[in-house]
């Protein structure tokens, strides 16, 4: 049985104790705590000493496109994730909102692939109106579908109550350039959906992209 208490939850890193003894991680989110725990696990009935195992959990670097904390001029959090389910969306947000400071906004950029499960997308527009103060709805690999109906059917799942606000932007660059645009020191920008991809697929096409960049 192995628990982790006293958790630091920080966009740039993770501290938690286990048997009096403290771990580090560069890696930021509840999730990579919970990998971190399997991990010791496993060292543990392999007879690894923790000790060997703190110094290798804390040589762990993240994984390009996942939860990657973008640097800035701006002194924004920006987030780049490949999430692309309900579920994923919920274990992102499990992971930013304890590091969400009071007074702050959420701005969420996203969108949708083309020609695959239709039924996700309103719950993706919900969970994100749940939780994010602003929401830019955008392309992300329309494939042949029509752009316009894959962001009807996100929109159908956002809230439309007064105090929220979203944006219908199809070019994924200027969506990006908006969400910057409105972000303010120590307000988090997640943009999800494409990760680290280098395309992005427009019926036959691909067109070179960057997330990052």
């Amino acid at each position: 049985h192995l628990l982790a208490i006293d958790v630091t939850l920080d966009f740039k890193g993770t501290e938690f104790t286990i048997d009096e003894r403290r771990f580090h991680l560069q890696i930021p989110g509840l999730f990579n705590i919970e990998n971190a725990l399997a991990a010791l696990g496993v060292a543990r009935l392999l007879e690894i000493d923790f000790e060997i195992a703190k110094e290798a959990l804390a040589s762990v670097v993240g994984v390009s496109g996942r939860m990657e904390l973008v640097p800035n001029h701006i002194n924004a959090d920006i987030l780049i994730d490949y999430a692309v389910t309900p579920d994923a969306f919920e274990k992102l947000y499990a992971s930013i909102l304890p590091l969400k400071i009071p007074g702050s906004q959420i701005i969420h950029v996203f969108g949708a692939c083309g020609e695959r499960d239709r039924g996700k997308r309103p719950h993706m527009g919900e969970i994100a109106s749940s939780y994010a103060d602003i929401i830019i709805l955008t392309n992300e690999d329309p494939y042949h579908e029509n752009p316009e109906q894959i962001i009807d059917d996100i929109e159908q799942g956002v809230s439309k109550k007064k105090d929220k606000t979203y944006f219908r932007i199809f070019d994924r660059r200027e969506a990006i350039h908006k969400a910057l645009s409105m972000a303010e020191i120590g307000d988090i920008v997640l943009i999800t959906g494409k990760g680290a991809e280098v395309t992005m697929a427009f019926g036959d096409q691909r067109v070179p992209w960057s997330e990052r960049q």
